[in-house]
């Protein structure tokens, strides 16, 4: 059983990559150890990230429209006005999962990747579920704690020290999703980073931490967030609580080595969507070396190369303004806060400020 290409994670990068592999006629393998699509709290975009990747909101399942955030100081709340949109992950998913078949990828889940099988000249396949599955390239997108990129000798996360580590919650209360604007609260309530509020519409939500340098065990800022909203919002309960971590600040390194390639989380390319255009350049690699266009190794770093154009400032920018953040106390974040509440925020607005 050999492939052309095996791409391990059905996460949004590695669903774009095969269906975009797919698509351009090249024999395809999705391998997920999940059992199907499963609900993520990641699911929320602006207009200008949608704009910046070339996605159509059309093509995205919108349970609820935003008008925009609030950036929430320790004593200042600055509104930033940017059209937003909270989607149904789980129906997202489905589709993406759906979209790749009928393009002839075929999906494996509810099976485990153990390794990679590795030879002179790089990757021949992977083991999976006991059975070796040959690939002529592996693209690697199974999320940030993926032991397969050292399997390769790549290390796909510049900075793994400043993964914001998370927690995030579905909350449930009278009206509390109605709300027409998300809020990211910086600050010592989530050192580093954010908490957030993201109404789903009627009477849910989700609210989270993401902090960093603080250890994985991020409990005790998200409690203090939970009783936070609480005052703030009214009761409401807790329906499911997720984990996990954000690379926002960790910057991408090596994306790619012999034939295999790194995207989305795995390679700390933050974002659904930043994370599935990823994805799409990565394929679209693998499709040049296989059509013998160009050399290679020239044909596979078009990924890296055409992603650092098109999207590394926006994560450098971002490492940047983050950094600033985590040295600041409130102090300090209010009185910058008073010193640009005039400012137009909306031409900021993008990744790294959501």
């Amino acid at each position: 059983m050999e492939y052309d290409l095996i791409v391990v994670g059905a996460s949004p990068a590695g669903m774009s990559c095969a269906l975009r592999a797919a698509e351009r006629g090249v024999s395809t393998l999705l391998i997920d150890a999940k059992d199907g699509a499963k609900f993520n709290p990641a699911c929320t975009f602006f207009d200008k990230m949608l704009q910046h990747v070339g996605f159509d909101i059309e093509h995205f399942p919108v349970i609820k429209k935003v008008e925009g955030m609030d950036v929430v100081l320790p004593s200042i709340r600055i509104t930033v006005r940017e059209r937003g949109y909270v989607i149904d992950r789980k129906k997202f998913d489905e589709q993406m999962l759906i979209d790749a078949m009928a393009m002839g990828a075929e999906v494996w889940t509810s099976a485990e990747v153990e390794r990679l099988v590795m030879g002179d000249h790089g990757a021949e396949g992977v083991m999976c579920d006991g059975k070796q599955i040959n690939s002529k390239y592996v693209v690697i997108a199974n999320g940030l704690l993926s032991e397969l990129p050292s399997q390769a000798g790549i290390r796909p996360i510049r900075h793994p020290e400043d993964i914001a580590w998370a927690m995030e919650a579905i909350i449930k209360g009278g009206g509390i999703g109605k709300n027409n604007r998300f809020e990211y609260t910086l600050g010592s309530i989530a050192p580093g980073w954010k908490a957030t509020f993201s109404p789903y519409g009627l009477d849910v939500a989700a609210a989270g931490v993401y902090v960093r340098r603080h250890g994985k065990d991020v409990s005790t800022y998200f409690e203090a967030h939970l009783e936070r909203l609480r005052e703030t919002k009214g009761s409401f309960d807790v329906v499911k609580v997720f984990e996990g971590g954000d690379t926002v600040a960790a910057i991408p390194n090596t994306l790619v080595k012999n034939n295999v390639l790194v995207c989305g989380g795995a390679a700390a390319q933050s974002g659904i969507l930043y994370g599935m255009r990823a994805g799409i350049l990565a394929a679209e690699g693998i499709c040049k070396a296989l059509d013998s266009t160009m050399p290679e190794k020239k044909a596979l770093n078009t990924y890296p190369v055409k992603w650092k154009k098109e999207l590394g400032i926006e994560y450098t920018l971002g490492r940047t303004i983050l950094e600033a953040i985590r040295k600041m106390s409130d102090e300090e974040l209010d009185r910058i806060g008073m010193a640009v509440s005039d400012f137009n925020f909306e031409a900021l607005s993008g990744p790294h400020l959501t």
